[in-house]
C-alpha cells in the first residue's frame, strides 16, 4: 500500500489536478487532495506527468518517476519438526504463501525423507507480481540411539519370575510374551524379549534377545514302607529320574536312621543337564516295634541265641485256645517267616535259620487273639 503527497501542489489546488501524460503504476491512485495511494500489482518504472490549475487561474505540470521493485521476504517457511532418522518420510505444508515448490537433498516432491540425514530446504515460488520468491530452512534429523541388550541366562519353566535387566541406556522398556513390569513369567515358554529406548529427542531404536525356557523335570518319590525304631539304616531308593539326592533327618549320604520314632518327610531333588531341578517329598514312619501287649496268655517267651549268625530258636507256653501267627519282617517290613496255629495251646519251640539273610536287624511279631508281642532278632 502506498500514500503520499504530490509535492507543493496540494497546497494551491483550484482546478483539475490530473495525471496528462503517462500512467501511474496499475493498481494506483491520485486523489484531488494531491495523495498517491493504493497497492501496485505489478513491478516496473512508471513514467507521468501531474498538471494542476491554481487560485489564480494558472497552470503547472510537474513529471515524476516512479519504480515498483519486487517485494522482499516474499516467501516464508514455519519451522519445520524434530526427526529421527528411519522415520518415515513427511509431508512439507511449511512454505507460505502456498503454491510454491520444495528443494533439497531427500525432498521428493511436498515430501522429505528423513533417511538423508540433516538438510537445508528452499521453498520457491513466483508472486502476485510475478517475482521469483524463495526462502530456505534447517530440517534437523537426529540419530537414533544406540540401544543394546545384554544375552539373557537359560530358565526353567518352574523358576520364578525374572527380574530383565542388562538394557543400554538405562531408562528403557522391556516387552514380549510373558513380560510384566519389567518381570518375565518362565511359564511363558521361549520367548523373544525387546529392549525400547527413547531419547531426549523423542527417538526410539530396539533390542532384541531370546530367552530360553527349559522344562524343568517330573520328579517323582515313591511311597516307603513303615521301619521299626532302631533297625538298620535304610538305603533310600525310588526318587526318579535317577540321579537325584536324598534329604531330611536322619538322612546321610542316601541313607535314613530310623533312630528316632515318628514320621520323617524325606526329600528327592533332582537336577537335569539344563541345571533345572525338581523335587519331590514322601514320608516314612518309624515305629516302635518292641513294646510287649497286655493279655498275650503266654509264658516262658524266649528267642535265641540273640545276636545270631545263622539259626535262631524260638519257644513259648500258650496257656490259653488260641490261634496264632509268628512272623519274622526285614527292617524294610518284609516278612520272611511265617507260621500259623489253629486252636493252639501248650508248648510251641521252632528253630528258623536265617543264614540266608543279609546281615542286619530283624523284628518277630507273636500275635494271638489276645494280643501280640515284637522281639529285636540282629543277625551278625
Amino acid at each position: 500500500m502506498v500514500s503520499n503527497e504530490v509535492p507543493s501542489l496540494a497546497k494551491s489546488i483550484r482546478g483539475c489536478l490530473c495525471v496528462t501524460a503517462g500512467s501511474l503504476p496499475p493498481g494506483m491512485t491520485l486523489a484531488t487532495g494531491g495523495t498517491f495511494s493504493g497497492s501496485p500489482t505489478a513491478t516496473g518504472v512508471y513514467n507521468f506527468t501531474v498538471t494542476v490549475t491554481d487560485q489564480s487561474g494558472c497552470i503547472g505540470s510537474t513529471a515524476y518517476t516512479l519504480t515498483i521493485d519486487c517485494p522482499i521476504n516474499g516467501a516464508t517457511l514455519s519451522p519445520f519438526p524434530s526427526l529421527c532418522d528411519g522415520d518415515a518420510p513427511i509431508s512439507l505444508t511449511q512454505g507460505s504463501p502456498s503454491g510454491g515448490t520444495y528443494s533439497g537433498t531427500g525432498v521428493s516432491g511436498s515430501s522429505f525423507d528423513p533417511a538423508s540425514g540433516t538438510q537445508t530446504i528452499t521453498y520457491s515460488l513466483t508472486d502476485v507480481y510475478g517475482c521469483p520468491q524463495s526462502t530456505t530452512g534447517v530440517v534437523t534429523v537426529n540419530p537414533l540411539p544406540t540401544v543394546t541388550l545384554s544375552t539373557l541366562a537359560d530358565a526353567c519353566s518352574n523358576d520364578a519370575d525374572i527380574v530383565l535387566s542388562g538394557g543400554t541406556p538405562a531408562g528403557g522398556v522391556y516387552s514380549g510374551t510373558g513380560v510384566t513390569a519389567g518381570s518375565f513369567n518362565p511359564s511363558a515358554g521361549t520367548q523373544n524379549i525387546t529392549y525400547t529406548y527413547t531419547d531426549g529427542n523423542n527417538c526410539s531404536d530396539v533390542a532384541i534377545q531370546t530367552i530360553i525356557v527349559n522344562t524343568s523335570p517330573t520328579v517323582t518319590l515313591s511311597s516307603f514302607t513303615d521301619l521299626c525304631e532302631g533297625s538298620a539304616v535304610l538305603d533310600l531308593t525310588g526318587g526318579s529320574p535317577a540321579g537325584g539326592t536324598y534329604s531330611g533327618t536322619n538322612v546321610s549320604a542316601g541313607q535314613f536312621d530310623p533312630s528316632t520314632i515318628g514320621t520323617t518327610t524325606i526329600t528327592y531333588d533332582y537336577t537335569d543337564v539344563n541345571a533345572c531341578s525338581g523335587s519331590a517329598n514322601s514320608d516314612i514312619n518309624v515305629i516302635d516295634c518292641l513294646g510287649l501287649e497286655e493279655g498275650l496268655s503266654i509264658s516262658g517267651f524266649s528267642v535265641y541265641p540273640n545276636p545270631t549268625k545263622s539259626m535262631i530258636h524260638i519257644q513259648f507256653v500258650m496257656r490259653e485256645v488260641s490261634n496264632i501267627k509268628l512272623s519274622i519282617y526285614s527292617a524294610d517290613g518284609k516278612i520272611i517267616f511265617k507260621d500259623f496255629l489253629n486252636n493252639f495251646s501248650g508248648h510251641y519251640q521252632n528253630d528258623v535259620d536265617l543264614a540266608q539273610f543279609e546281615k542286619g536287624i530283624y523284628i518277630l511279631e507273636l500275635e494271638t487273639g489276645f494280643g501280640k508281642t515284637n522281639q529285636r532278632i540282629i543277625l551278625e
